[in-house]
């Protein structure tokens, strides 16, 4: 009892369901307390929800199966029930508690009508009510969470598109210009991931015409393309302050986060991950979109470990393969070597098309790997020189016992001649992805461009 948030209200002397609430009263995984009061008489009641009933979902009804049995002519034979998420390793998700209505006459949350089979998300101080406008008949629930709930007090932030309303969770990261909420979609309890582009700060920043374009392009993109690689865009909507993009929620976080939590991947583990993203570049590549700043913070992870490429704001997509693209952008680290040319260049010679991704993803498969960034420096100067040579450090691959198979996909990945880079298609086909250990030659000889690349010393990370 002690875990919970004091209240005056005593112990119930007659309780909701006998069987039920003598189990819960022996177990301390209590998820959730509801002060319940009957009106016609004021007598409150104390009820304990556990996850140790029902697999922890708790059913209020007129019916006798229900956990909580409730009286009354208003009061349908399953109304409402109150559940635990267990859809999502996320940790806020995990202790997300909804209230799903399957009620007749409604049930009300905070005076609030629920859609018809409507869910709602849970708070501490939160009021459910049913039988509401004949107080003989009403029954109120007040809502109570242990005091070391993540979020007990947190007001409701609903957004609503013309077909589904949204319970918002938590802020999962911020921008200059947007920012992206983890939100629960009503009607299906699933969880999505809502990027949210503030109008009035983009104005104010002068920087609404530009922006708007980013996040235009980014919305065609994402809505032009569905593969299981691509984190998916479920719909757009917007009103006179926000504009709001709904994506799929990738429960893992991103790669990035990922490596600075558990170092590097081992090799072999890699493998899969590095034909998934190949994979999904050569559709991106086949549809004629160029991403232009994959990194390991725009690659999401699955709770069963595939990954997502995400974040397209700077995506370009063109209409032949024969199209150059010219905009500077990108992430310093993983920016190919022509990208940096074509910053002070016009002429398409200087331009540059879809073989920057095949560079940057050379730059994560060392990340992946080694747990070092292959192209950093001091000064960003000595950084830029660094990448227009393509000289990047061995010995990081080398303590990690990484093979010369790896190595050598790596460095055919990091020509700086574009026209001499391996292709994603080619990438697939490397050696290194598709022979076993035992169809591997022991100790393949790499060309004299390979061994170019590993001339330079340690580069010590910062």
């Amino acid at each position: 009892m002690d875990d919970f948030e004091p209240t005056q209200l005593t112990q119930p002397t007659q309780p909701a369901t006998e069987r039920a609430q003598e189990s819960a009263s022996q177990s301390g995984n209590v998820f959730l307390r509801l002060i319940m009061t009957k009106m016609a008489d004021g007598v409150p009641e104390v009820i304990n929800l556990t996850k140790d009933i029902h697999n922890g979902v708790w059913r209020f009804g007129r019916h006798r199966s229900c956990e909580v049995v409730l009286k009354g002519p208003r009061i349908s034979n399953f109304h409402f029930e109150i559940y635990q998420s267990h859809s999502s390793s996320d940790k806020d998700a995990e202790q997300t508690v909804f209230l799903h209505d399957h009620s007749s006459n409604g049930t009300f949350i905070n005076l609030e009508r629920l859609p018809r089979n409507g869910r709602s998300i849970l708070f501490s101080g939160d009021e459910i009510r049913v039988g509401l406008g004949i107080p003989r008949d009403e029954i109120r629930f007040l809502v109570q969470f242990p005091v070391n709930r993540r979020f007990p007090h947190k007001q409701q932030q609903i957004l609503r598109s013309k077909k589904h309303r949204y319970e918002v969770i938590k802020t999962l990261g911020t921008g200059s210009f947007a920012v992206v909420k983890l939100a629960v979609e009503m009607s299906s309890g699933n969880y999505v991931a809502i990027k949210i582009l503030n109008k009035r700060k983009l104005m104010a920043a002068g920087s609404h015409k530009k922006v708007t374009e980013m996040f235009k392009r980014e919305i065609e993109i994402l809505m032009s393309i569905k593969h299981p690689g691509v984190v998916r865009c479920l719909e757009v909507f917007e009103n006179n302050e926000e504009l709001n993009i709904v994506m799929e929620y990738v429960e893992g976080g991103d790669l990035m986060d990922f490596l600075m939590a558990n170092g590097s991947i081992d090799e072999e583990a890699s493998k899969p991950l590095v034909k998934q993203l190949l994979s999904t570049l050569i559709y991106l590549h086949e549809h004629g979109i160029t991403h232009r700043d994959i990194k390991p913070e725009n690659v999401l992870i699955t709770k069963d470990f595939d990954l997502k490429i995400s974040d397209f704001g700077l995506a370009k997509a063109v209409q032949n393969h024969d199209t150059f693209l010219k905009t500077f952008c990108g992430t310093m680290g993983y920016l190919a070597p022509e990208v940096l040319r074509a910053k002070h260049h016009e002429s398409n010679e200087n331009a540059y098309d879809e073989k920057v991704d095949v560079w940057s993803l050379g730059c994560l498969i060392y990340v992946m790997l080694s747990a070092s960034i292959p192209f950093t420096a001091d000064t960003q100067e000595e950084a830029v020189n660094l990448i227009l040579t393509g000289q990047f450090p061995m010995e990081p691959l080398r303590e990690m016992e990484i093979s010369d198979e790896a190595i050598d996909l790596i460095s055919k990945m990091l020509r700086v001649d574009p026209k001499e880079r391996i292709s994603e298609k080619e990438a697939l086909l490397h050696p290194w992805l598709v022979l076993d250990d035992y169809e591997r030659p022991s100790s393949p000889e790499l060309d004299s461009q390979t061994e170019a690349a590993f001339t330079s010393e340690p580069i010590e990370q910062k």
